[in-house]
């Protein structure tokens, strides 16, 4: 978990903003669970907790499944190198992986990715405008 001293509630609500974001896949029988700050909610593979987590229960044991995207959110803080080796770790899971950033700092995202040789399949910015917040699809990279 990435250390926010001032964005904490700002990643929080942009995790449940971006989880809302999934209700087409929820209409298909798919799940979406968040992992917003210290919860641990869902893993995906061993001890790891993205922010979100997409997943397709399994038939015979509906509170298993597997995971079909995780998303990890970034604030203006914690776009860092330090969070990049986490990035790694989750693009090294077999899933879809989307990064998901502030708009003004999805170059430096890119950067990163690439410096780091991450596996990211999208990264995607935020921005708030009126109390809401706008996703926007940047680069796709796999």
């Amino acid at each position: 978990m990435a250390n926010r001293i001032y964005t904490q509630s700002e990643h929080d609500a942009v995790v449940q903003a971006s989880a809302e974001t999934y209700n087409q896949l929820i209409q298909q029988g798919y799940r979406v669970t968040t992992n917003p700050g210290s919860e641990r909610n869902q893993q995906v593979g061993s001890g790891n907790y993205p922010d979100i987590v997409v997943w397709k229960p399994d038939p015979l044991n509906p509170t298993k499944g597997t995971a079909v995207i995780i998303e990890e959110i970034e604030t203006q803080d914690t776009v860092t190198s330090q969070e990049a080796a986490q990035w790694k770790k989750y693009g090294n899971l077999s899933v879809k992986f989307i990064l998901l950033v502030p708009a003004a700092k999805s170059r430096e995202a890119f950067a990163l990715v690439q410096m780091e040789a991450v596996k990211v399949a999208e990264i995607w910015s935020y921005e708030e405008r009126a109390g809401r917040y706008l996703f926007n699809k940047v680069f796709t990279l796999s």
